[in-house]
């Protein structure tokens, strides 16, 4: 949220443009952040990296957007995820977690059919790039005390325990459904097919074996896959 303000200072202070490098962030304040792009038609350069949430709400729904020379543009899904575990969860928070990306959900695709871009992108870049196993961490705080459990049973049964003496306790979810270390990187007629528009300058590797060099600049255990 806090990159998000930052930039929105930058706009606010008049600026057109924005040069960027970004791994992503918050969906909602990225669905807020694409709102004023749009608005306000901003020009996004990419300078190195944009990846996830900023490739979402920051490069898609800009004006105009180039990448520089050696940068790389990353998808790997939306705010639909694959949550099916959690959805039949009978734990309130999660279950609110589950509603709370419902709204996201919603409000990503009204805005995306503003601005005419295909949501199928997102699917596919996640079908490229999903892990291997959807992780749930479940952190539950008593007195003072912080617990973490990978199973709902053992969740659930640590908060029946508390609850059987009387005890407050609280409990969050940390769901991981999309890879960190791997983008689905298309090319430029991918993305006008998807009805991007406005793009200006994007260099693309000419096959995947100069695709897999350039992700290599960004880190050696990040992986780039391309339309080859």
């Amino acid at each position: 949220m806090d990159s998000a303000n930052a930039i929105l200072g930058h706009l606010n202070s008049g600026a057109h443009t924005l040069i960027i490098n970004s791994s992503g962030g918050d969906a909602c304040a990225g669905i807020l952040l694409a709102r004023e792009i749009t608005a306000r038609k901003t020009f996004v350069i990419v300078e190195k990296f944009c990846f996830s949430s900023c490739a979402n709400y920051i490069f898609l729904p800009a004006y105009k957007k180039m990448l520089m020379r050696g940068a790389v543009l990353g998808f790997h899904g939306g705010v639909d995820g694959d949550h099916d575990k959690a959805r039949n969860s009978t734990i309130p928070i999660v279950q609110r977690e589950i509603e709370r990306q419902r709204r996201y959900a919603q409000q990503d695709k009204e805005f995306f059919a503003q601005i005419g871009v295909n949501r199928e992108l997102f699917k596919i870049s996640y079908e490229i790039t999903k892990p291997a196993e959807i992780k749930y961490t479940y952190t539950g705080t008593a007195n003072g005390q912080v617990n973490v459990f990978t199973s709902e049973s053992a969740a659930t049964e640590f908060l029946g325990s508390l609850a059987a003496q009387g005890k407050p306790a609280a409990l969050s979810i940390s769901i991981e459904a999309i890879s960190s270390d791997k983008v689905y990187f298309p090319n430029s007629d991918t993305l006008r097919r998807y009805g991007v528009h406005g793009i200006l300058t994007y260099p693309y590797p000419a096959n995947q074996n100069e695709m897999d060099k350039l992700a290599k600049t960004i880190d050696d255990a990040f992986e780039a896959v391309g339309d080859f």
